[in-house]
């Protein structure tokens, strides 16, 4: 386990709340990189909290198997290693989800906001269209009507490879933002990476715009050095959204990308959709998903409805007439003369 996957299993506690992340955070950004070690106190001298604080800390983070205890008292990190790129995956992307996305300038998790990190390496979409990992992340901004939606790609490279910013180039077509990150192989916090490659791979990343990240350590998103920051670009819409589209077909990530829509259809007046037990409607467990995906669609407005002809190409008359009975017996939604379906708001 990394400290990203930590967090994010943390967060499923009830007694870990925003305050304590932070202070963990800043805990963990004390323990030593290398085999050297540290001891309680002097952590406790440099946050300015007691002695029974830090130590709770601690034992998290050695529930975790993060850090090591030494003798006299002493902590210092596991380091780990990573025999191939696919093994860096996961820590990267748990990175990604708990501590990147919700950094300044990206701010994806906070308030009313939307964001998935997804595993997308060996999607079916041809040579370099596929990146290695997918973050969604989705803003409303104080000032500006509507919501806004980023779709930010990452290339994974264990080495100093060029080749993975022309692939992560690629990725543009269907993405918001585009980042390479490289770190280096199985000895990641060892040796200095190659200043001539570094510049090489800088400058063709400020030319075309793609991001370069450089990761010290895949699993700790403290040592990672943003050398160059991705340029917004505006993909064709269809072209993102069919993006978005083959991502569903995951099955593991439908239910996120539920999530989405319902973010993406919540508004600020009326709120997000009312929860439905869908699992109680005596339908088959298919049928519950289509039933979510048919709600989900309602629009959240007294006057606005959605007729079957709205899921034409996605699912068929006959199933959204059925389901839509369904959930009209059960009082989910209204349905006016012509078939329409509205919230019962």
């Amino acid at each position: 386990m990394t400290y990203g996957e930590l967090v994010r299993d943390l967060r499923d506690q009830d007694d870990f709340d925003e305050d304590e992340e932070l202070v963990l955070e800043r805990v963990w950004e004390l323990i030593p990189v290398d085999d050297k070690g540290t001891t309680i106190k002097p952590i406790c001298g440099a946050l300015g909290r007691p002695w029974e604080h830090v130590r709770r800390c601690i034992d998290r983070l050695k529930e975790g198997v993060l850090v090591t205890t030494r003798q006299g008292g002493g902590v210092s990190r596991k380091l780990h290693e990573y025999p191939n790129e696919r093994a860096s995956y996961p820590v990267i992307r748990a990175e990604l989800e708990t501590r990147w996305a919700q950094e300044s300038p990206h701010n994806y998790i906070d308030g009313d906001r939307f964001c998935t990190v997804l595993a997308t390496e060996g999607m079916k979409r041809g040579r370099w269209s596929a990146p290695d990992i997918t973050l969604i992340g989705g803003k409303t901004l104080r000032f500006l009507p509507g919501k806004f939606l980023d779709v930010v790609t990452f290339e994974v490279k264990p080495t100093l490879d060029i080749t993975g910013l022309y692939e992560a180039l690629a990725h543009r077509t269907h993405a918001t933002h585009a980042y390479l990150i490289c770190y280096n192989g199985n000895e990641p916090w060892k040796n200095e990476p190659d200043a001539a490659d570094v510049g090489r791979i800088t400058r063709e990343a400020v030319r075309t715009g793609v991001g370069f990240i450089l990761a010290r350590q895949p699993d700790d998103c403290g040592t990672w050095q943003k050398i160059v920051p991705a340029t917004r670009w505006s993909p064709d819409p269809e072209t993102m959204h069919d993006f978005i589209l083959d991502i569903n077909k995951i099955d593991r990530y439908k239910n996120a990308l539920r999530q989405l829509r319902s973010w993406l259809r919540s508004d600020s007046f009326f709120g997000a959709h009312p929860q439905v037990d869908f699992a109680s409607l005596d339908l088959s467990e298919a049928d519950q998903k289509l039933a979510e995906d048919i709600y989900l669609e309602i629009p959240l407005s007294r006057d606005k409805g959605v007729g079957w002809k709205h899921f034409e190409g996605w699912i068929d008359k006959e199933t959204v007439e059925r389901i839509r009975e369904r959930l009209k017996e059960a009082g989910v939604i209204r349905v006016l003369q012509k078939g329409s379906m509205r919230l019962p708001l």
